[in-house]
């Protein structure tokens, strides 16, 4: 069974990362990735689109349309749940698990998370991750916090596991740290 969830972890990683592909730059352009950031990207004022409601945070908002498209030609739905980090509940937050929630033998999922919060409640999560022996490393993007290695289930290439990614007034979530680039919100 494990064998089957990494197989399948693997496998949804790679319709992510294909759904984030575009065509390749003429020759001589280099394209750059723009840094993995939480704050929302700023619209160009000279843009001749007109500006749009605001999303609202769901399982489809919180991760890229070619993602949700992929999941959802295999079947695939989201289970929406509150956004817990160890004990803490994050008020202004949502966890989402992708699967074949209708099938027999969901053993294959992924799961993401957002939510907005507070220095104190930053600081109360990750101390309760700490205090479950749980990892703190320093990022560009911010703070990440994983479970420990031999208690992982699923892990990505360097071997880690359910992740979160704190940055100034939110929090990402995902089953691996590999995994946390997919969670595209705030938009």
């Amino acid at each position: 069974m494990r064998e089957r969830l990494l197989r399948g972890g693997a496998l949804l990683l790679a319709i992510g990362v294909l759904a984030g592909c575009s065509p390749a730059a003429p020759e001589g352009d280099t394209p750059v990735a723009p840094p993995v950031t939480g704050e929302p990207s700023t619209p160009d004022p000279e843009s001749s689109e007109t500006a749009t409601e605001p999303v609202e945070l769901t399982c489809e908002s919180m991760i890229s349309a070619g993602l949700v498209s992929g999941y959802t030609a295999q079947g695939w739905t989201a289970v929406s749940n509150p956004l817990y980090i160890g004990s803490t509940l994050i008020p202004d937050g949502m966890s989402c698990t992708w699967g074949n929630h209708a099938g027999e033998g969901n053993d294959i999922a992924q799961v993401f998370g957002y939510g907005t919060l507070t220095p104190e409640l930053a600081a109360q999560a990750q101390a309760d991750l700490a205090a479950q022996g749980w990892t703190t490393e320093e990022d560009p993007a911010g703070v990440v916090v994983t479970e420990p290695r031999e208690g992982a289930l699923i892990k990505d290439a360097d071997g880690y596991g359910m992740s979160y990614l704190f940055g100034d007034g939110w929090v990402r979530l995902a089953d691996t740290r590999e995994s946390l680039i997919l969670v595209v919100w705030p938009r």
